[in-house]
């Protein structure tokens, strides 16, 4: 079986699959999305830039 899923709601899915420790990036990208419309690029480049920041931060820390 196949099922082609629409982009805007792969980007939904993956937003709402995160825990809870994302809350405060899946409210900024819900309410700052272009037009109203995520799409999947969008949110995936923007969860990939916040773990990086994540890490950076941890690594920060750790030195201390």
């Amino acid at each position: 079986m196949e099922i082609v899923l629409d982009d805007e709601l792969l980007a939904l899915l993956l937003l709402n699959s995160l825990p809870d420790s994302w809350e405060t990036l899946v409210v900024s990208l819900s309410n700052f999305a272009p037009n109203g419309k995520l799409t999947f690029d969008m949110i995936k480049d923007s969860l990939l830039n916040e773990e990086i920041r994540r890490n950076g931060s941890n690594k920060d820390i750790s030195s201390s």
